[in-house]
């Protein structure tokens, strides 16, 4: 058979092919976020995220061990900085909290499948996802800090990263960096009118919220999750 294109990334790893396949509800389909943020010794709870904490890097491995034992091998991880300034820096800094706690969860749990979001808003002192340039984002200086942002998360071991509420010119341009070492995710104002246009950018995957919006809740938290038992016959 001569296909043009040959889907093989979607089968690369046995996690990834629990993910992607169709037609179950099951553990290795969920994907759990962690909040990660700087210090040590640290594991706060959310208030307004019942069951949710923050965690330093080295708690993380803790709560990444309970996570395996209970069958979930998904994480999406978001960063907590301790700095703040008007270009989001800690976004794009090899040292930044989510390039840590990437490089650490690599290397105690290398198995497990990780996801970041690409996002500047947590890290810049005015809260926009960007530069600004008055009181408008600056689309030109942001690119380029983006697509510094997707390699650092790349070059920090990300599975999957997720390409969120960016522009058309975005999109390309973070996909050109992260050239195939990462799976790529876009989100944010998906609609049935572009979802076309997107698919032909190379992107691995596309979510919109149009799929789920006013569905009925269905409580898939950990409370409901217990460890794997092996079947010892």
């Amino acid at each position: 058979m001569d296909l043009i294109q040959r889907p093989r990334r979607l089968r690369g790893s046995e996690n990834l092919r629990k993910m992607v396949r169709e037609t179950r509800i099951d553990k290795s389909s969920l994907i759990y976020p962690l909040f990660v943020k700087e210090g040590t010794g640290i594991e706060e709870e959310i208030p307004s995220m019942e069951g949710q904490f923050r965690y330093s890097v080295d708690r993380l491995p803790f709560e990444l061990e309970r996570l395996q034992n209970a069958g979930v091998n998904s994480i999406m991880l978001f960063g907590i900085p301790d700095h703040k300034d008007e270009v989001g820096s800690g976004a794009y800094d090899p040292n930044g909290i989510v390039q840590k706690a990437l490089r650490e969860a690599k290397k105690q749990f290398p198995d497990m499948y990780y996801i970041t979001d690409v996002c500047m808003c947590e890290y810049t002192s005015h809260g926009h996802c960007g530069v600004l340039c008055g009181h408008d984002v600056n689309n030109d200086a942001t690119l380029e800090l983006l697509a510094k942002t997707a390699v650092s998360h790349v070059e920090a071991g990300a599975d999957i990263i997720m390409l969120d509420n960016m522009t058309t010119e975005e999109m390309q341009e973070a996909i050109r960096i992260i050239d195939g070492r990462a799976e790529t995710e876009c989100s944010g104002n998906v609609t049935k009118e572009n979802i076309a246009r997107l698919t032909g950018l190379g992107v691995d995957y596309i979510s919109s919220g149009a799929l789920t919006h006013s569905s009925p809740i269905l409580d898939i938290s950990m409370k409901n999750l217990h460890p794997v038992k092996e079947d010892v016959r």
